[in-house]
């Protein structure tokens, strides 16, 4: 619904009470109205319901609206609830909230673009068109309207959770970008089977642009806005939401980009291990002795070692796992390393060194029926003998996926 052809003049005398001017104005805006409710609404005749009741609603509540920008969210707000009581009295949506009404609404509609926006008088409608040019020139799949801008007027502590959460879904996103949670974006129907499904509630919006910055077949695009304040009481809670919103951008990479995650608590892990053996390496170094009390390191440290083995095995097989499941969306991943000579001489290398360890206690014992041969070769020994067999383990489900890899494409092309 387009303001510009209403002028400030005729809306301020319509909020006034000027019955002259609420005649215009509802002449004026009953096109778009109707417009809009077709395209909503689940028929021809929910429409033409949908559009005499938000008439009525307008006459009667003109003079709550604050500005003329507002206008047009509200009667936005107002033709979207319409429909939605209609398509409820008729049994297709007992239970919506604002993600599930969401998704309702842009399942119905045929247009090529989506578009919807929080109607709480933040964002300018007209804004949409901007959004539809930028879209159709640049081939992106999702354009939403940044509100994190020099003009905003968003509170600071919302606009300091928006940018904390865009950096984390930066993280693991080949894409960028600053405002996740914009409740302005136009969308293209093709690219919905590559967002869905999404939730229900405030965290419909952070998830679908997380799905889209983490998919390889969508690309989103941002463009600054102006953003107004807001109409009312936010039913955002910042806590409640906020941890929503986390669990949400977790989720999504643990699905698009589970090696990633995985990744970093092996990094993690392995900064661990070797921080804690430092003390001990420094002091072999320098006396060529290992004491007693060291064992402790040793073991937390060969523990936190083989975490970290697990956590890079995970992110190798859980990534490759992924991409083929959804091979659509996710180009080819692999640790092309496990496939050549380098991987065998790594395994070779660990198997000898355990060897290598342990041979004097082996030999010893056979000579003299005992051993002491320090504890601290058999740690290091079987540290090596079990990341030697995890490589091994992983080289072979590799190998299995490959053979699942090209079953899949097979019944894929031929279905």
């Amino acid at each position: 619904m387009s303001a510009a052809a209403i002028s400030s003049s005729l809306f301020e005398a319509a909020r006034l009470g000027d019955p002259q001017a609420i005649a215009s104005l509802l002449e004026t805006a009953q096109p778009d109205i109707r417009r809009y409710a077709r395209a909503t609404c689940r028929s021809s005749a929910d429409a033409e319901d949908a559009t005499q009741e938000a008439m009525w609603i307008l006459f009667r509540h003109v003079g709550t609206i604050r500005s003329l920008v507002a206008f047009s969210a509200w009667l936005f707000s107002v033709v979207r609830r319409e429909c939605l009581r209609l398509a409820r009295k008729a049994g297709l949506a007992p239970s919506i909230d604002d993600g599930e009404a969401e998704t309702l609404l842009l399942s119905r509609s045929e247009a090529d673009l989506l578009g919807f926006l929080d109607a709480d008088g933040t964002c300018d409608p007209q804004f949409f068109a901007t959004l539809c040019k930028r879209l159709v020139e640049d081939d992106a799949d999702v354009v939403l309207g940044c509100r994190l801008n020099k003009g905003s007027q968003m509170p600071l502590i919302r606009r300091i959770g928006n940018k904390l959460f865009a950096q984390l879904l930066s993280a693991f996103s080949s894409q960028t970008v600053r405002d996740t949670a914009s409740g302005m974006r136009v969308v293209r129907r093709s690219a919905l089977r590559h967002l869905y499904p999404l939730p229900v509630g405030l965290h419909f919006t952070p998830a679908m642009s997380a799905r889209a910055m983490l998919s390889d077949a969508t690309r989103i695009l941002e463009i600054d806005m102006p953003y107004a304040e807001r109409e009312g009481e936010s039913k955002l809670n910042v806590i409640r939401d906020g941890f929503r919103f986390l669990r949400v951008i977790l989720e999504s990479a643990l699905l698009y980009r589970p090696e990633r995650v995985l990744l970093a608590g092996a990094v993690l892990c392995a900064v661990a291990g070797v921080s804690l053996m430092l003390q001990p390496l420094v002091a072999y170094w320098q006396t060529r002795t290992v004491a007693e009390w060291m064992i402790y390191r040793f073991l937390v440290s060969a523990l936190t070692a083989q975490v970290a083995l697990l956590l890079w095995a995970a992110a190798v097989t859980s990534s490759r796992i992924v991409a083929i499941a959804m091979h659509e969306e996710m180009r080819p991943i692999a640790a092309p390393w496990i496939r050549t000579r380098w991987f065998w001489s790594l395994l070779a290398s660990l198997v000898l060194a355990s060897f290598v360890l342990v041979w004097p206690s082996a030999e010893q014992l056979w000579r003299t029926g005992h051993t002491d041969i320090h504890w601290s070769r058999f740690v290091v020994a079987m540290q090596s003998l079990g990341a030697a067999a995890l490589l091994l383990v992983v080289r072979g489900i590799d190998r299995i996926l490959d053979l699942v890899e090209e079953r899949v494409h097979y019944l894929w092309n031929q279905g």
